[in-house]
């Protein structure tokens, strides 16, 4: 990638970091019930636990339950801690150029891993839409949905040097996982309100923070994906 998309990717990652010290979700609010009202207003109840990333990060490391079982627990902010490997991976490969293609291909050893972990992950919150051997099929859909993100590459990108790229997609997998979370809050609520009172409880529901990060992970993802055809990500910066 060129100075210009390297910049806005490494903006991305900034504004991801940021906000993995904020609150990204807490569950305050629910949709109001009246029918009399026609504004989206939702019903406020003390918060029962605000959910940080660093926090969980930090919690799972000192754990007395082992960091695998406490990460697992905290494993829908995983996005936010993928952040910290690629910070440090693209710091490491800049200050030593000649082992970009070892950072590259722990990078790519990450994206396999996200393999599996997606595959675990699914199998225990994916909520199919359809019913029976339909809705299994609908659960490989998505795993396989998963898999060409992380392993799609253009051309120029083949390569273990292409560390952008890799980054780029484990990024646009984490913004499709980030918004897979207030989706699935709606969901459960759509057939007894209304739309603009789901909107609203969601979006007090997950802060600021949260949409900050979101949107990191898109700005993260789109220059790998959207600089010129002929441009060469695997080239070492200059």
């Amino acid at each position: 990638m060129g100075p210009l998309a390297r910049g806005w990717q490494w903006l991305g990652l900034t504004l991801v970091l940021v906000s993995a010290f904020g609150v990204t979700s807490h569950f305050v609010a629910y949709p109001a019930a009246s029918a009399t009202s026609a504004a989206p207003t939702v019903r406020v109840h003390v918060a029962g636990g605000s959910e940080v990333p660093a926090r969980e990060l930090s919690q799972a490391l000192v754990s007395s339950a082992g960091f695998a079982e406490s990460l697992w627990e905290a494993r829908r902010w995983y996005p936010w801690y993928l952040v910290v490997l690629w910070i440090v991976a693209l710091a490491w490969a800049r200050a030593k150029p000649g082992r970009r293609r070892l950072a590259g291909g722990v990078l790519l050893a990450t994206s396999l891993g996200l393999l599996a972990f997606e595959a675990a992950y699914l199998h225990a919150e994916y909520l199919p839409f359809l019913s029976g051997v339909a809705g299994q099929i609908e659960g490989v859909c998505a795993w396989l949905f998963v898999a060409a993100i992380l392993l799609w590459r253009r051309r120029a990108d083949r390569t273990l040097g292409a560390m952008e790229a890799t980054i780029a997609s484990q990024a646009l997998l984490g913004f499709v996982h980030a918004l897979t979370l207030p989706a699935t809050m709606a969901r459960g609520w759509m057939e007894q309100h209304d739309l603009a009172r789901v909107g609203a409880a969601v979006w007090v529901n997950f802060p600021v923070a949260f949409w900050i990060g979101t949107a990191g992970l898109l700005l993260a993802a789109l220059p790998a994906y959207l600089r010129p055809a002929d441009s060469d990500s695997s080239r070492p910066p200059s």
